[in-house]
């Protein structure tokens, strides 16, 4: 890489850092200093504290202690050193957030923390959504902010933010001046980084979200506007999407994040604690990818909510298929995997493109099975990892009662689900054949680990174990979760029960609604 049109110093020392790589610097005694001061819950009583940074008096009242202290106090043990080593960094940080582990929250308190210290910040990510997830966080904390970007594109309660309707008082250019200069939060997506707002300021920090998944030059854009800047995201999940072959090859899909993390590991902050998943659901992900770091941030329980689960049981009672597909949605089984070899499912080729049609058809039973037994559309999401393998589901669900509901139903690729979640996750593998041939998305384990780490509180997973088994991170899954005895043949009288459009009341009941 060379960035031969960086040419001051902070472009210099910004160069030796992401391209000469030299380590990050830490001020430990700066963050040491208040978080001492938060711990003894200010048992000083002094009226007035002063920090030093870099020969500089830096003065908190106690009005600030109390506010900073009242967003500190609340955070896990992670989120705590992540708001202690960015106060120390100098340079950079990464904070690695595993699924689940309150990323976003993370980032909006370390903002706030940052803003009633006096610093500016700038907050970027790829996509305009995780820029509003964390906007929203930030707007609950009562901070203001500018957003720049779009009408269309930004989310209906941040608009009044965006940075067109914040100006529309002002009459002179003097005026625009000194609304940028008094402006302490920007937020944009990184691909928004050539407004004039950034080039008349230069902020203490800059904060990336999804960094993981932004290429470096895209990255380099955002944080060349600031002093510090700190890297949140999760190299362990999909990487940049880069579709040239060649780029690929040349190191273009590795981001900035997974470049400084593998070069400066002590760089790195960890969240662990992760406030999605059910314990078995997180087990996959700890066991095949995580070295088992994450934890659960409390004990409640993280159950899936069927209300009439009980009745569904009930009038069914002896009969083998519903039994069966009892099992498949019960809420006691967080993680199931249905091997549809015992039918079997072969895939199917149109033109260039795979899906498979018999899969489909166990999604819309299973669907239906969920939906009578009391669970909101909204709180279900079906995943694959081929598109048209979504559409094929689409049109098996619109065969059913079920055509008024789809909507409500998020369908989408792995790939588009990631940084999403849903209460139940149904995963259509698709791949079944007899050559073994799982394509080349299969056999990427980050993407096996964003489908596993999708669901709260039920995950189910449909596919041919036997083709599957091809792919070495899918093989592991699928040993771990026979261990467990987790899977279970699927039934060829499922896809009869498909064909009559067998529905109970409840079902007829929700689709008259």
């Amino acid at each position: 890489m060379k960035l031969v049109l960086f040419q001051s110093e902070e472009d210099k020392r910004l160069r030796r850092l992401v391209v000469s790589l030299a380590a990050p610097r830490f001020d430990l005694s700066f963050s040491s200093d208040i978080i001492d001061r938060l711990n003894r819950q200010y048992e000083d009583n002094e009226d007035t504290q002063s920090s030093k940074q870099d020969g500089q008096q830096l003065l908190l009242d106690d009005s600030q202690l109390a506010k900073i202290n009242s967003i500190y106090k609340d955070l896990n043990p992670d989120q705590k050193v992540a708001v202690s080593r960015c106060l120390a960094a100098k340079d950079y940080l990464m904070i690695l957030g595993m699924p689940g582990t309150g990323k976003t929250t993370t980032i909006a308190c370390i903002i706030s923390i940052l803003v009633t210290l006096g610093k500016s910040v700038l907050v970027a990510s790829y996509t305009h959504t995780a820029v509003d997830n964390i906007l929203i966080k930030v707007k609950q904390m009562k901070l203001d902010f500018v957003r720049l970007g779009q009408q269309h594109k930004v989310r209906e309660e941040i608009k009044p933010f965006i940075v067109e309707n914040a100006t529309c008082h002002i009459k002179t250019v003097k005026e625009l001046e000194q609304f940028y200069e008094r402006t302490n939060i920007v937020a944009t997506t990184c691909l928004g980084i050539n407004h004039p707002i950034l080039t008349k300021k230069r902020f203490d920090f800059c904060i990336v979200d999804e960094a993981s998944q932004i290429t470096q030059p895209v990255c380099l854009g955002a944080i060349r506007c600031a002093n510090t800047f700190i890297l949140v995201g999760d190299h362990y999940q999909l990487p940049p999407l880069v579709q040239s072959i060649h780029a690929r090859n040349s190191g273009m899909d590795i981001s900035l994040f997974k470049l400084l993390s593998e070069k400066h590991p002590s760089a790195i902050v960890r969240l662990r604690y992760q406030y999605r998943m059910n314990e078995d659901i997180m087990m996959l992900a700890n066991e095949l990818i995580y070295g088992h770091r994450m934890q659960c941030a409390d004990k409640a329980p993280r159950v899936l909510n069927l209300p009439h689960f009980a009745v569904f049981q009930e009038q069914n009672q002896g009969c083998a298929l519903d039994s069966f597909i009892a099992r498949v949605i019960s809420p006691s089984q967080p993680v199931i995997f249905i091997n549809s070899d015992s039918i079997p499912c072969p895939e199917s080729t149109t033109g260039s493109h795979i899906h498979n049609e018999y899969e489909a058809k166990l999604v819309a039973v299973i669907l239906q099975s969920l939906i009578e037994c009391g669970a909101e559309p909204e709180d279900i999401g079906i995943v694959s990892p081929l598109r048209q393998q979504l559409k094929t589901i689409e049109y098996s669900l619109r065969k059913t009662c079920f055509s008024n509901l789809v909507s409500r139903i998020e369908m989408n690729t792995v790939d588009k689900y990631q940084g999403r979640d849903k209460s139940c996750i149904i995963v259509s593998f698709v791949r079944s054949n007899n050559s073994g041939n799982v394509g080349e998305l299969l056999k990427d384990w980050r993407r096996i680990n964003v489908a596993i780490t999708r669901s709260k509180h039920k995950l189910v997973m449909i596919g041919s174990k036997e083709t599957l088994s091809f792919s070495l991170i899918l093989n592991e899954l699928l040993n771990l979760i026979e261990s467990k005895y987790w899977i279970i043949p699927a039934e060829k009288s499922w896809l009869t029960h498909f064909e009559k459009g067998k529905q109970l009341d409840l079902v007829e009941q929700t689709c008259l609604v």
